[in-house]
């Protein structure tokens, strides 16, 4: 069973790592008056403070990265590059960046036959990329 973060001391930390700042620096930041560096390592090592670094991680994440902002303005970029010549890594791109559109309605393909479809998957699509679309598209089916 893993701590919550129940210090405001260890929620300053957090947001004091979350905004850039080595251990060192957020320890004092967040108030720790300590000199040894293994006490904002050991805060860091905290499973509360752990779980609350990544679950905020995960969140600006899928706030800025997992946006439909975020995809158009790759797609913006992806095209500039192709305008001056970099077709190596284009296609690896657009195949990551069609991959991460289609968690959006607004970039969904309509329904089609499966069946009368080829599969092509991108290079770089993991198994889990790959169990994720499926679940995804089993809970569409059942809406």
């Amino acid at each position: 069973m893993t701590d919550s973060i129940y210090t405001p001391m260890q929620q300053r930390y957090v947001e004091n790592r979350l905004k850039g700042m080595n251990q060192t620096e957020a320890y004092k930041a967040a108030g720790g008056t300590s000199n040894n560096p293994a006490v904002p390592w050991r805060m860091e090592q905290r499973p509360g403070v752990q779980e609350a670094m990544r679950a905020a991680t995960k969140e600006a994440f899928e706030r800025n990265v997992g946006s439909v902002e975020y995809i158009i303005n790759e797609c913006v970029a992806i095209v500039k590059e192709a305008r001056e010549g970099g077709a190596k890594t284009l296609a690896p791109a657009v195949a990551a960046l069609n991959l991460l559109a289609k968690r959006f309605p607004e970039f969904r393909d309509p329904m089609v036959d499966a069946r009368q479809v080829n599969l092509v998957v991108p290079e770089g699509t993991s198994i889990e990329d790959i169990k994720a679309l499926r679940d995804q598209l089993r809970s569409d089916e059942s809406k």
